[in-house]
């Protein structure tokens, strides 16, 4: 069992096969007392200080001052020399030049199947800390619902919001239109699409745009979005900065990365100038070129929008912007960024879609709205896909029943130490972070993904028995968990947000104890493939097609803020699902749909207009709740029909049964049965019950009392009384004459004649028997 480090930046899956440290050196001349881990050593010329997390010794010994071997360490202050390190503890090593920096890249291609194996653990790198937005206040607004989040001080400069048409160069090979953003764009209502002629040359400037005179010496960054339907190659395309108006007088000039621009997927792009240093102080026009590569690009087009201009630390469209200062945890979530223009800020969903987000999902908040606050933003570690490869992490070999393999993220090079979290950024929703790859026993914790396809994917039967704990993501294609294997544990999952599909699509046998905002996403906060047991729900709002979507067999404690979803806030898809509690509100057409399935709720506290949809012929849907907004009783939602136990209004005492007639669909065929008692009859005996009934008009509606044919031997047909027309209190009576003995159900049958309507239907008042 051994602990590696991974590092998603600066990382090198080749530099050693066991980094056992962030940082190793071969050594010699070790002497006395064996140094132990995480003391200090100090180099005798350099100064310079580390801390020891492994030491492998490959021959000598500490006695004899001849060991030999190489020592893992984390926490180096500074660079070290060909020197003796001393120990804290006494003794010493030499070593014969500076450490070198030993973390894995990747899962894959670092933690492969022939380095590690159960019980290992390796140690993820944390990203860095939330920085807070520069000026007076560094604070902005948040909306409830809304995907505007408004800074108190502009961050960026704006150079072209693409809103009004570029000039082609007469002499360079592209047309320029000017594209609506109903189905092109990411910020206002153009973008800027050049489509390349079939024969385009290299290192032209292909078009310009005059910006009018701006002075950018205090901005030492370009952030923009840019979509190609063809993934770019070296020295395809360069952005320049101008000195004169019409694309000319380089001042500036930015190389796109070559592995950054997927096709046909919007990316945003943060790029410094080539040579680094501040921008220009007199720039009056953005050109984009060809470099000296034109491979691929025939009849092609290049897509842009939104340029700005940033600080070389500060907020670019590349972030994530937050009101979470807290480098690990907190109940605030981190949100992708659509657009910048000056103190506009729009959140954005799914990156790849081309089109602007929807204008009230973005940001939801339970608490003041709207509310003007420190904001900060984060930077993740920009991880994407290679060019026609899925899978960013593919998981190499599974763990055992006792020794899982661990993927422990947030940890901090200096001290060792989980203090943060580590965030993975895709950038463009392409690719799947962490492919389960029917890898089982895994646990991984401290994680946050932000735009891929899928953050963490767990789906297969071999992807079973992993824990996954502390966990966030956001703006995914599909979703940034999927837990699909069975046996599956999550302890913590947090702020599921923004996504194109769900917040969370889970199922089979899985458990999971916490789940805090899986709140605007464009399909489903939480899909529920059946079999599972989720303890607590805070916060699930505003998603596009329901809350929650249910098949069979779910089971879940407790469900806090259930608001604003569109259409439902559950969608019953499947039966025998259990709610404990749930508190719900201000969802768009009900609190549920039910289909045809039978459901139960224990406890609800629901102020939704409509408790359950009826609008379609949900045929047999049941949907019981033990107690209603604070009242005992038990409540039927069904196509057409609503049963509920109230206390007696009729003349009996105590509580009875108001069975409604709400649709003209529930005729004598599909009539509403309700069950009201379970009678014990002996074989050969007359057994005679009998209730009273109450309609709320004579013949707009009927019903009877009904026991039901074939339930004990000698029970052929059914037995029923009809009530009278009227609506007077009458006294309904049966009698059962089974040849054998046992238990039967007796039912309130009630059905549609001309009109809506009710029957008030009293407790049982009398069984003999002759």
């Amino acid at each position: 069992m051994s602990t590696f480090y991974l590092d998603p930046d600066l990382g090198n899956d080749s530099t050693t096969a066991t980094p056992l440290g962030w940082w190793s050196r071969a050594f010699t001349g070790g002497t006395a007392p064996t140094p132990l881990v995480d003391e200090l050593v100090t180099g005798a010329t350099s100064g310079s200080t580390a801390k020891i997390s492994f030491i492998t010794l490959t021959s000598g010994s500490w006695a004899a001052g001849s060991a030999a071997g190489t020592m893992y360490f984390y926490g180096k202050s500074a660079a070290f020399a060909s020197e003796q390190v001393n120990c804290a503890g006494g003794g010493h090593i030499h070593i014969a030049g500076d450490f070198t920096y030993c973390p894995w890249k990747t899962v894959n291609g670092g933690a492969t199947a022939a380095r590690i194996a159960g019980g290992d653990v390796i140690r993820v790198k944390k990203s860095p800390a939330a920085t807070k937005l520069s000026g007076a206040t560094g604070q902005a607004t948040w909306t409830d619902k809304s995907a505007t989040v408004t800074l108190v001080e502009a961050q960026t400069t704006n150079i072209d919001m693409c809103e009004s048409a570029w000039t082609s160069n007469p002499t360079g090979d592209v047309g320029v239109t000017l594209t609506a953003i109903a189905t092109e764009g990411k910020e206002g209502s153009y973008c800027m699409k050049f489509l390349f002629d079939a024969s385009p040359q290299t290192s032209i400037m292909q078009a310009y745009f005059a910006t009018g005179a701006l002075n950018l010496s205090s901005r030492y960054r370009i952030s923009f979005w840019i979509m190609s339907t063809v993934a770019l190659v070296a020295n395809n395309i360069n952005i320049t900065l101008c000195s004169n108006a019409d694309g000319t007088g380089v001042v500036d000039t930015f190389a796109i990365p070559v592995s950054t621009v997927f096709a046909n997927v919007w990316t945003p792009i943060t790029l410094e100038r080539n040579g680094s240093g501040a921008l220009g102080a007199t720039i009056a026009s953005i050109a984009i070129n060809t470099g000296s590569s034109i491979t691929g690009l025939a009849s092609k087009a290049v897509y842009v929008d939104d340029f700005i201009a940033c600080s070389l630390t500060g907020l670019n469209l590349q972030s994530l912007i937050t009101k979470n200062s807290l480098e690990q945890g907190g109940d605030e979530g981190l949100y992708a960024i659509q657009s910048i223009n000056g103190t506009t800020v729009i959140l954005d969903n799914n990156p790849s879609v081309r089109a602007a987000a929807s204008t009230t999902m973005g940001y939801t908040t339970n608490g003041t709205s709207p509310e003007t606050v420190d904001t900060y933003f984060r930077e993740g570690f920009k991880m994407h896909r290679a060019s026609g490869v899925n899978n960013i992490w593919s998981l190499q070999d599974s763990g055992a029943a006792g020794n899982y393999i661990e993927l422990q993220c947030g940890y901090d090079p200096v001290t060792n130490q989980q203090t943060g979290e580590t965030i993975m950024d895709g950038l463009s929703a392409s690719g799947i972070l962490v492919n389960g790859n029917s890898k089982s026993y895994w646990k991984i914790n401290w994680l946050q993904c932000f735009r891929y396809v899928i953050g963490i994917y767990g789906q297969g039967a071999a992807c079973t028995n992993w824990i996954i704990d502390n966990y966030s993501g956001g703006n995914c294609g599909n979703e940034p968990l999927r837990m699909l294997a069975g046996n599956q544990v999550a302890n913590n999952l947090r702020n599921l947000t923004n996504n194109a599909a769900n917040g969370l699509y889970v199922g089979y046998n899985t458990f999971i104890q916490y789940i805090g905002n899986v709140s605007n996403n464009a399909t489903k906060g939480i899909y529920s493939t059946g079999a599972v047991n989720i303890d607590r729900i805070v916060s699930c709002r505003n998603n596009g097609t329901s809350g929650l979507d249910l098949l069979d067999g779910n089971i879940i404690g407790l469900i806090e803020h259930l608001a604003d979803n569109a259409p439902y806030g559950v969608l019953f898809n499947g039966s025998n699902n259990v709610i404990r509690k749930v508190t719900s509100s201000n969802n768009i057409t009900a609190f549920c749909g039910n289909l045809q399935y039978t459901n139960y709720i224990i406890e609800g506290n629901i102020s939704d207009g409509t408790i359950m949809d009826n609008s379609t012929a949900y045929y047999s849907a049941k949907l019981f709740i033990d107690k209603l907004n604070g009242s005992v009783g038990r409540l039927l939602t069904g196509d057409g029909a609503d049963v509920i136990t109230q206390a007696a209004t009729a003349g009996g005492t105590g509580i009875e049964w108001l069975l409604s007639i709400t649709g003209s669909q529930r005729t004598i065929e599909y009539r509403l049965l309700y069950k009201i008692a379970r009678v014990y009859c002996n074989a050969n005996k007359n057994t005679t019950i009998k209730f009273y009934f109450k309609k709320s008009h004579g013949s707009n509606i009927a019903a009877s009392l009904l026991c039901r044919k074939y339930q004990l031997a000698g029970m052929t047909v059914d037995v029923e009384t009809i009530c009278p027309s009227d609506t007077n209190r009458n006294q309904l009576s049966i009698t059962l004459s089974p040849t054998a003995s046992g238990v039967v159900e007796i039912e309130a049958a009630v059905w549609y004649v001309a009109a809506v309507g009710n029957v008030v239907v009293d407790g049982l008042i009398e069984i003999t028997e002759t």
